[in-house]
Parts: C-alpha cells; structure tokens; sequence
C-alpha cells in the first residue's frame, strides 16, 4: 500500500513540474488531489491565495530561502499571467533588475494599465503593489529576465530624487552602464 503512495505522488510532482518549469503554479494548474496530496508531503507552498511554489520537504517553517529563490519567478509569471503586457515594473525596480541587484525588496512596485490598486502580501514580509496608470508605462517597456521594465534612460530619468540619495551606488551603476 505504502508503494502505492509513493508512486502516486511522485506522479503528482511530475505533474506539478510539467506545468510549473519556474517553480510556481496556479492551484488551477494541478488536479485538486495532486495539490493536496503534493501540500500534505510538504512539495507545495502557499504564496497567496490560488498559486503556489515548488519545494523541497522538510525545510523549517520559518525557513525563507526558498520563497527568496522563488520571488523573481513568481513576480514574472503572476505579473504575466494577471496583466499580460499590460505592465511594468516601476523605475526604481527597473533600475535595480538592469544593474543585476538580485535582493529581494520589502516591496516591489508595478505600474498596470487596466486592473486599479492591488497590494499583494507575500510571503516573509514581501509584497507587490500593483496601480493602474497606463500613462505612467513608457513605450520602450523592455523585456528583462521575463519582467517588464522601463529601459534604463527612462528609469533614470524618472526615478526620484530620494532614489538618488538613498542608493549612491546603485544610481552611480546605472549612470555609468
């Protein structure tokens, strides 16, 4: 019987990686029984509500490595997945992704053109706020790692002068790229 389990879920997981190549997925992408069976064994993780992310069992519930991991991969397919093309990560965020900072901020902000004003909690204290202002998204949005986001000329050009004296580093980066 015990075998029977086993080879049930191990197909569960390969379902779940079929529809989930970057490691996340849309309850609505997995039978209900895989999702339960897969969320008991400890492969799914809840982010919010409907879409999940793949990992390895046993981790410590507190542990956040692997929703750090995941955050980019998740950002880009619920962002493609909500809105299409019709968004835009905002010019500090695209500034930060065209210098390859690859830390995770508190909150990231995307700019829509239809869908209003999201906030989205994440798991360890992340979040993604989405605002429709589809002005506000230039027309030479790029396509940087599966997120959209300003090229970097328009991001500088639009980024606060707070931005500035907050990360001299960073604005210095970007300036000299």
């Amino acid at each position: 019987m015990a075998t029977i389990h086993h080879i049930e879920l191990a197909d569960a997981l390969e379902r779940a990686v079929k529809v989930a190549p970057k490691g996340v997925l849309r309850s609505a992408e997995l039978r209900r029984v895989d999702r339960e069976r897969l969320c008991r064994a400890g492969y799914l993780k809840d982010i919010v509500k409907g879409w999940y992310f793949l990992v390895r069992p046993g981790a410590n519930a507190g542990e956040s490595t692997a929703w750090y991991a995941t955050f980019w991969s998740f950002l880009d397919t619920y962002l493609a997945e909500r809105f299409g093309k019709d968004y835009c990560l905002s010019a500090a965020a695209s500034l930060e992704r065209h210098i390859g900072t690859t830390t995770v901020p508190r909150q990231i902000v995307a700019i829509t053109a239809h869908g209003g004003k999201t906030l989205l909690n994440l798991p360890h204290d992340t979040s993604v706020l989405v605002y429709q202002d589809a002005k506000a998204i230039p027309a030479d949005v790029e396509l940087l790692d599966g997120l959209r986001v300003m090229s970097l000329p328009t991001a500088l050009c639009r980024l606060p002068p707070a931005y500035y004296r907050a990360n001299p580093t960073n604005a210095e980066l970007a300036l000299r790229s």
